[in-house]
């Protein structure tokens, strides 16, 4: 009898109308219930998979448990018998055919698949693993939800034996079923191993990648190669098939596939969780900018280094070993979102509520949400506009945050709004950081940037209304407070203390922490030894020591991590030790939650071909061309990776085919240039030979040159951490120097010798135009001024044209092969531009909807430009166990 003779019969009181399809595990009918005069969906049971009867009693044990659940994502178990079960009809397709025969944009494939963990997890809760979890056993309604089949169902595959072998398993798989289960199946299920909610978590990880690839992560060409595939072999990266896919997506894929069901996601649960997080708050359109960080020279020419330190103190980390420091304490961190685009973050005081600030391409966003929870309330909808650092009011009732219309805004203004939302009050002007609160929540204290003028900052109180504001510290250039959405001052528990992070500019650059009394005297100086950077800081509840975002001065690792400052003595102790680079400090009460956001920088070089050609990837390690991306006369291209164990060099086709060292010795090299015949490479490299971190202070690197030939390197000066460029007869180096701290162009013939200053102005990022005439840059004329793409003289002097650009962690400028207009990513950060020298509006060359573009290297003919990518993941982090 073949499936179609059951048309028109009935089985027990179910009359079959028609046949809907046939598969390993039998046929499905749609039938009329005669008793519940209602249209149900039966399946009828091949024989071969009843005929025993122990595993029908097993399955209709199983089955029936399953008929108890009532989640709106699994279908409805209504009826089970001997040789059929009888469910809910759902007017749909299978999964299985979107995959195939549409292109499911991902929010939407999302949407599903978040609903289908949902309802395994709901299944596994109630004790019931479905073993056999594909896109055919999961059907899409008309309506749009998604519906998971067939739990209990391979309750009629397994023996009465709890352990077979693997050659069992695949046999036990022949009789009519399709490649496709046994492509989804989990290592340990492919082994004959006993099972449990984790391989279910397997098989949803391989529908997942599916989903997104429209391939299978596992297909050999045979079931028995698919079963060595998924026992031994990792699945090609997502990001190979997918690249635009977002990182933390990716996460979530290798975290459901891992081998080792300890190393999986260990509910399904979790997996919903970060889904529905993903799903809900990430925007799968043009990758947002990332915010500027202000407009005083200084920081904007940190920001310009910013993605060469977070990204080489990646790599540093990885490629080194980081014993622990004494004392140091075996901290728990845990991710609070997973969209990646968070950039600022705050704990309640009772430690149950954290706010964060999400930056896409609508603008910045302010949501809430509950520690141990997982679900997020937006307080203010995505806006234009710049947050500019925000905390919570002691009593927990409202959070006051900083915001600005703009970057050129000279200060932001502060506002209040109830945790749960609602209408905002404007409190008062002139925020250039968080506010943090004094211990009776009465006043606040925050730093203002330029006043009250521009070589000035001044530490502020007020009344928690705004009212009554004064000044109670003033520090005076080259001192500045540091005024920055991602720095805040703190006020001791005890009312006794204000600190607040400052830097000095002069020719020794460093960071510092002041103290001051609230009336504004007792000024005393906090931290013993030179530091980096310094960031949030917030006080521990016994006044006695305070946490701190910090970047120790001179270390390998070149990251800014959480530390404990002892207030007495200055002594400092490390929280954090990691390849991530915090940002924030925001510390509950009593001391045992602090919230933080946590970046990571992933890059890889490019290939465009021009005028308008296709966009390729043409490197695959996780931070290539981040320091650094040029193109050679030859039409190679030279980029940094960490091949090597270090940030160094390296040489590829355009199609990234025959990479290799470009030097034949190892070392710490950043940021190269070539001479325009191509037989003159410079770069940099830190002072010390033993480090391999990116220096932004001016003494910290060399600039050295090369032959390509081969033969020594030459150190010709002392050097800011930006690229150097060739003359154009190759035998003079223009770079950033500068003797006093700021950056300002210099000239240096390649044999080395004195250097020559170009401007007496701040500088960096100097390219040489084609015909040697004259130098692109980024630069301000004046303190005041804000940052434009610049172009003077090669002999030096002021700029002879002007253009807006914002000076970011994405900005790069490069001549084009006419050099009558420049190739710039400052006008939008995730895609290239052509602004012609004649001033007319600028044309975009690319089309990219995603990740940011930074360094912009074109070709010598013309015809490509080379540039790197990357992502810049951040979200809000959870640590507790510091203390």
């Amino acid at each position: 009898m073949t499936a179609a003779d059951l048309v028109g019969t009935s089985l027990a009181h179910y009359q079959i109308v028609e046949l809907i399809g046939e598969g390993g595990m039998g046929a499905v009918y749609r039938a009329r219930d005669t008793h519940l005069d209602r249209d149900v969906a039966i399946k009828v049971l091949p024989l071969a998979l009843v005929s025993d009867p122990d595993r029908v009693r097993r399955f209709e044990a199983e089955s029936r448990t399953a008929s108890s659940l009532n989640h709106p994502h699994l279908v409805a178990i209504y009826d089970v018998g001997p040789n059929y079960i009888a469910m809910e009809l759902v007017d749909g397709q299978p999964l299985r055919v979107m995959i195939d025969r549409e292109r499911v944009p991902l929010k939407k494939a999302l949407t599903y698949l978040t609903q289908v963990a949902e309802a395994v997890s709901a299944a596994h809760r109630a004790g019931i693993i479905h073993r056999d979890l594909k896109p055919e056993n999961i059907v899409i309604s008309r309506d749009g939800y998604a519906k998971v089949l067939d739990f209990g169902l391979a309750k009629l595959q397994e023996p009465v034996a709890s352990v077979e072998s693997a050659a069992t398993a695949v046999k036990l798989t022949e009789p009519g079923m399709i490649l496709g289960t046994t492509a989804y199946m989990s290592p340990e299920q492919a082994q004959g191993l006993p099972v449990d909610e984790r391989s279910d978590i397997f098989s949803f990880g391989c529908i997942l990648y599916e989903c997104i690839t429209h391939r299978r992560p596992f297909g050999g060409v045979s079931k028995v190669d698919t079963l060595h595939q998924i026992i031994h072999t990792a699945p090609k990266p997502l990001a190979d098939a997918a690249p635009n896919v977002p990182s933390h997506l990716q996460w979530i894929v290798r975290k459901c596939l891992a081998k080792d069901p300890n190393d999986r996601y260990q509910t399904m649960k979790d997996v919903a969780i970060d889904l529905r997080e993903l799903g809900s708050e990430i925007d799968f359109g043009v990758s947002s900018p990332l915010p500027p960080v202000g407009q005083r020279r200084l920081l904007s020419w940190i920001a310009a280094a910013a993605l060469a330190v977070l990204v080489v103190a990646a790599a540093t980390f990885l490629w080194r070993p980081h014993p622990a420091q004494p004392g140091a304490k075996s901290v728990d961190i845990r991710r609070l979102t997973t969209v990646g685009k968070v950039i600022e973050a705050a704990i309640s005081p009772d430690g149950k509520y954290v706010s964060y600030v999400i930056i896409d391409e609508g603008g910045q966003s302010l949501w809430l949400r509950q520690v141990s929870g997982n679900q997020a309330v937006q307080i203010r909808a995505p806006e234009p506009v710049l947050y500019w650092g925000h905390s919570f009011s002691p009593d927990g009732d409202s959070i006051y945050y900083g915001l600005r219309a703009s970057e050129t805004q000279r200060h932001g203004a502060l506002y209040k709004i109830a945790t749960l939302g609602g209408t905002s009050t404007k409190i008062t002007e002139g925020i250039d950081g968080t506010v943090a609160f004094s211990p009776d929540g009465s006043q606040i204290t925050w730093v203002r940037e330029n006043f009250p003028s521009n070589a000035e900052s001044a530490l502020m109180v007020a009344n928690a209304d705004g009212s009554a504001e004064r000044v109670v510290l003033r520090l005076h250039e080259p001192d500045f407070l540091t005024g920055i959405f991602f720095s805040s001052a703190s006020w001791s528990p005890d009312g006794q203390w204000i600190i607040a992070p400052y830097r000095h500019t002069g020719t020794e650059a460093r960071a510092g922490i002041a103290a001051v009394h609230p009336d504004g005297s007792g000024r005393r100086d906090i931290l013993k030894s030179h530091w980096g950077r310094v960031g949030h800081l917030a006080w521990l509840p016994d006044s006695k020591r305070f946490l701190g975002v910090a970047e120790i001065e001179r270390s390998a690792l070149r990251s800014a991590q959480i530390w404990s400052f002892s207030f007495e003595s200055g002594e400092a102790r490390r929280v954090t030790q990691d390849l991530l680079d915090y940002r924030i400090a925001s510390i509950a009460r009593d001391g045992a939650s602090l919230v933080t956001v946590s970046a990571e920088a992933l890059t890889s070089v490019w290939r465009v071909p021009l005028p308008s050609g296709e966009p390729v990837q043409i490197t695959r390690g996780k931070y290539d061309g981040n320091s650094g991306v040029v193109a050679m006369p030859d039409g190679r291209v030279i980029f940094s990776s960490i091949d090597t164990g270090q940030q160094d060099l390296f040489v590829s086709n355009a199609d990234g085919t025959e990479r290799h060292q470009l030097l034949s010795t190892n070392a710490a090299r950043y940021n190269p240039s070539i001479s325009p015949d191509g037989s003159l490479l410079a770069f940099l490299k830190p002072m010390s030979a033993s480090q391999s971190s990116v220096r932004t202070e001016q003494s910290d690197m060399q600039l050295n040159v090369a032959a390509i030939a081969g033969g020594p390197p030459r150190t010709l000066a002392k050097s800011h951490s930006d690229p150097a460029g060739f003359s154009r007869d190759g035998r003079s180096l223009i770079y950033v120097g500068g003797s006093d701290g700021e950056p300002r162009l210099a000239r240096i013939s390649v044999d080395g010798g004195p250097s020559s200053l170009l401007t007496d102005y701040w500088a960096v990022q100097p390219v040489v135009s084609p015909d040697g005439a004259w130098i692109a840059c980024f630069c301000q004329e004046r303190s005041a001024d804000v940052t434009q793409v610049c172009v003077l003289p090669v002999t030096g002097g002021p700029p002879v044209h002007r253009f807006p650009g914002t000076l970011s962690i994405t900005a790069s400028v490069a001549w084009s092969a006419s050099g009558k207009s420049l190739f710039t990513t400052s006008f939008g950060r995730a895609n290239i531009y052509e602004q012609p020298l004649d001033g007319s509006p600028p044309r975009q060359v690319t089309n990219f909807r995603d990740q940011l573009a930074a360094i912009v290297a074109p070709s010598r003919d013309g015809k490509t430009i080379f540039l790197s990518r990357f992502d810049v993941v951040r979200d809000a982090v959870l640590i507790t166990g510091f203390e």
